[in-house]
């Protein structure tokens, strides 16, 4: 279990945030979600950026690695203009 704390303190300020192809930072998705990478998750950690799909990602290796059972969940909301989405860990 001091794993799973030790995972937590070291992700836990980890702010939202994704690179594009050209490695700038950005804070929405609504700017230049073309140009949208899924970082790994050496990357993550070291700029300390991430979307909720890449810390999914991120907590699944870990668990993984741990041998602890986890799913990962995708919830999307179709509205007029776009589909919005939001993956969580469990």
């Amino acid at each position: 279990m001091k794993e799973v704390f030790d995972f937590f303190n070291q992700v836990k300020n980890i702010e939202y945030g994704w690179h594009d192809k050209e490695g700038n930072i950005h804070k929405t998705l609504k700017e230049h979600k073309e140009k949208f990478i899924l970082q790994d998750n050496d990357t993550i950690i070291k700029d300390n950026h991430a979307v909720c799909l890449e810390m999914c990602e991120l907590q699944r290796d870990f668990f993984n690695k741990h041998d602890i059972d986890n799913k990962t969940i995708i919830a999307c909301l179709n509205t007029e203009k776009n589909i919005v989405c939001h993956t969580f860990s469990v």
